[in-house]
């Protein structure tokens, strides 16, 4: 029982471990492979359907792909639309192809069928990282492979899966020209739901993939996301933020109440180092890698853009680096109290505090 309260205690800590690995250690399979040129891509018409209805799948523009898959050919098309009728916010990042965040790619390979499995891939590192033009992506020409800890769409296309990502709204957005902030909570979480919503609700239009087989997966903020979607499957919470973006099956009523004709609950997860200790999480963060800001403010040290940003303030005109530090130092105090005050113990009776807590994480990590 001990060492179950310390995981809970440790997720925090650990939540963050992936992106800064993964920044650090290189791209995965698909991330190397070079796309052809552009050319090669051929533009297919999508399935045909009613074409009146701003969240039918049949607008949906299609492209195929042709990757290998274990040295193997593979045709993979790929089919992008906006799963909300009402989008509220401009593309984070300017993209060529859309200028809306609120879309979804839904990959096919030529193995799926109707009743394969759908994989949907959030992103949301630090709840910032959610712009649709840096989504995972199934790249065309890509060469993926079924048997690699690191390549996660070998593995589902290998198994015929049905892969979604997508783009939403999150705290990287900025304010409409008014001045309104459109992003703030629940934005990421009613627009992961509004995607399950828009797949649910094209169920017989989808070339392959079942809704009712949803697997959601994501990594620290990604992880987060995941464990809430998971946990709040048709929550009525999320029904006037639902309707108000124009989700799939979101109705008002002369009363102002909501009915929903669709569910948005998923059939599991996997959650990747998920942040659940949302109100210690930025002091954890800070107690375990204030020396690794140190040094990538003092010394330039770099990992690449996204684990940068990461340990940097977003508002770099309006704090020096001393107090970006000093604030670092003060969090990470503040944790290390904050374990202090909780009273618990290891398994042989040692008290886990903040001068041991390290050496805790490492023995839990690599106990048999």
């Amino acid at each position: 029982m001990g060492k179950k309260r310390i995981k809970a205690l440790f997720a925090a800590l650990l939540a963050v471990a992936v992106l800064i690995l993964s920044g650090c250690s290189g791209q995965t399979a698909e991330e190397e492979a070079e796309a052809p040129p552009e050319e090669s891509v051929e533009e297919t018409a999508g399935p045909a359907g009613n074409t009146d209805d701003a969240l039918s799948f049949s607008d949906a523009k299609a492209t195929e792909l042709s990757v290998t898959l274990d040295g193997e050919p593979l045709t993979v098309t790929l089919y992008e639309d906006c799963y909300v009728s009402n989008p509220t916010t401009v593309a984070m990042i300017p993209d060529p192809n859309g200028d809306v965040d609120q879309r979804v790619s839904i990959y096919v390979p030529e193995n799926a069928t109707k009743d394969s499995p759908i994989l949907f891939c959030v992103m949301n590192w630090g709840w910032i990282q959610d712009a649709y033009s840096v989504r995972p992506q199934v790249e065309d020409g890509a060469a993926y492979v079924s048997d690699s800890d690191t390549d996660r769409f070998g593995a589902a296309l290998s198994r015929g899966f049905v892969i979604v990502t997508d783009g939403v709204r999150s705290r990287g957005d900025n304010p409409t020209e008014d001045g309104e902030y459109v992003s703030h909570s629940p934005a990421t979480i009613t627009d992961t739901k509004a995607v399950i919503r828009y797949l649910r609700y094209n169920a017989d239009l989808l070339p392959a993939g079942d809704p009712e087989k949803i697997v959601i997966t994501g990594t620290s903020g990604g992880g987060a996301l995941s464990t809430i979607i998971s946990a709040s499957g048709n929550s009525s919470d999320y029904f006037a933020s639902l309707y108000e973006i124009g989700a799939a099956g979101i109705e008002q009523n002369a009363d102002g109440s909501y009915t929903s004709t669709i569910g948005d609950n998923i059939f599991g997860t996997i959650a990747y180092c998920p942040i659940n200790d949302l109100r210690e999480a930025d002091a954890a963060y800070e107690f375990t890698y204030q020396q690794t800001r140190q040094r990538i403010i003092e010394e330039g040290v770099i990992c690449n853009d996204a684990v940068n940003a990461s340990f940097q303030d977003p508002f770099t005109d309006s704090y020096s680096a001393e107090d970006m530090l000093a604030a670092s130092e003060a969090l990470a105090e503040q944790y290390g109290e904050y374990v202090d005050s909780l009273g618990l113990k290891l398994d042989d009776g040692t008290a886990l505090t903040k001068d041991n807590l390290r050496e805790a994480i490492i023995g839990l990590l690599t106990a048999e």
